[in-house]
């Protein structure tokens, strides 16, 4: 394995997609199964992320044959980002528990039934023993706004509700700090943002072949408030 230094830390050296010339920032372009057991355990100051939702899509087609099977694969990988957080650090996460029926106008070609219901409930459970479940977020996105939106429509009479929101929920690893958070007094603008259970009116970044991706607005105003400081 071929190791590099990176700021006081051995990481990988392969499937390095960018680099700064500061070593300010490093990116992997790589499956994260493989990336995650080659970093330094409790070395991680904020793990954001947005799994695989289940529901269909074509890179996630033939990945588990069950829901059991999706849900082992999101207990693992979660452990594992777990174990690379620092003591106090925070695990945030974004996922929308949701069922995709063959019959429903959104349905792509050939969908068979599918769904990762209480996909959120399962990962709290799992990974409770190591960390403190701190409560969620409703990320409401309005109408969806790439290719999925005519998708997503729903058909006159159909029962099926339109998924306007996904759940972030916030998890912090125990230990770390003594007494009152160690946090830098956050601006009132960051504060009134990203500080409170519901986020109205914040879109999805455009991709035709994904149903939300995180936007940069969200991704920049969750790591300045709850990284942890150096």
């Amino acid at each position: 394995k071929e190791i590099m230094n990176w700021n006081g830390l051995e990481l990988p050296d392969k499937n390095v997609y960018f680099k700064d010339e500061t070593d300010s920032v490093i990116i992997y372009h790589a499956d994260c199964r493989e990336i995650l057991p080659l970093i330094p355990n409790k070395s991680i100051d904020l793990v954001l992320t947005s799994p695989p939702f289940n529901a269909g899509m074509e890179y996630e087609k033939e990945s588990w044959s069950s829901i059991n099977a999706y849900h082992q694969f999101l207990k693992d990988v979660f452990k594992d980002c777990v174990d690379k957080l620092s003591l106090g650090a925070w695990l945030i996460f974004e996922l929308s528990d949701m069922h995709v029926s063959p019959e429903h106008p959104h349905a792509r070609d050939g969908q068979k039934e599918q769904f990762n219901m209480a996909t959120t409930a399962v990962l709290i459970c799992s990974i409770m023993e190591q960390i403190y479940y701190k409560g969620e977020a409703i990320w409401y996105r309005g109408r969806w706004t790439n290719n999925f939106a005519k998708r997503m429509e729903c058909a006159p009479g159909s029962p099926a509700l339109l998924v306007q929101h996904s759940k972030v929920q916030f998890f912090r690893k125990q230990g770390g700090r003594e007494g009152a958070y160690q946090y830098p007094r956050l601006e009132i603008a960051l504060k009134t943002k990203w500080c409170r259970s519901v986020w109205e009116d914040i879109q999805p970044e455009y991709n035709p072949e994904h149903p939300a991706v995180m936007p940069e607005l969200m991704v920049s105003g969750i790591i300045q408030c709850w990284s942890v400081p150096s």
